[in-house]
């Protein structure tokens, strides 16, 4: 905490504001920035989710094409066609279950996008709150920002990349952004206490 020697020639009554933004700066630079760390993070690994998506999307549009180009398909075709997920070709992609049961990757295809529409709203919410918190923060310092450049960066990153998803997604129905999860300003404030002692 401030200390006496360390305030030079400072009011004493000015003592618990210099403490409560040294420990808004602290905040910022340590746990804030690394949960931001670890939001982009999950962020990318919905991008490699999305990459798996495509995969199966592109297999079933490939395969639904073989299908009307091969009537007699080879035995090795046949094969691949057969848990080829062929629905997605279809226009919206059919992601429900085979209605014969057959195992197909269909279901997969499913799940990848459960998991990504999840994932845009859940974290498209702590960036939002992210963003409140830190513009109350740096409404005490004259609007400049707390957040190391770099750190900045893979927030703006999470933003922008969590944006484009649910734009890419609408191929497989709308996805939505969410407003901020008020959980996380709530936890972000318990950091912010911490550090500063309020």
């Amino acid at each position: 905490m401030w200390s006496r020697n360390g305030r030079g020639d400072w009011p004493d009554k000015h003592a618990p504001e210099y403490n409560r933004l040294v420990g808004s700066m602290r905040a910022a630079s340590g746990d804030l920035s690394l949960l931001i760390t670890t939001i982009d993070l999950m962020v990318e690994q919905l991008e490699v989710r999305y990459g798996w998506l495509m995969t199966l999307y592109y297999w079933g549009i490939t395969s639904a094409l073989l299908v009307d180009l091969l009537p007699r398909p080879s035995a090795r075709v046949s094969t691949l066609l057969t848990t080829a997920p062929l629905r997605l070709a279809d226009d919206p992609p059919d992601l429900s279950p085979d209605p014969e049961g057959k195992p197909d990757m269909t279901e997969a295809a499913a799940a990848l996008v459960e998991r990504l529409r999840t994932g845009i709203a859940e974290l498209s919410g702590a960036v939002a709150a992210l963003d409140v918190v830190l513009g109350e923060l740096s409404a005490d310092f004259d609007g400049e920002d707390l957040l190391h450049a770099e750190v900045r960066a893979m927030l703006d990153h999470a933003r922008d990349s969590l944006e484009e998803l649910a734009s890419q997604m609408e191929t497989f129905g709308e996805v939505g952004l969410e407003a901020a999860d008020p959980k996380v300003p709530a936890c972000a404030r318990k950091i912010i206490e911490r550090e500063t002692g309020s």
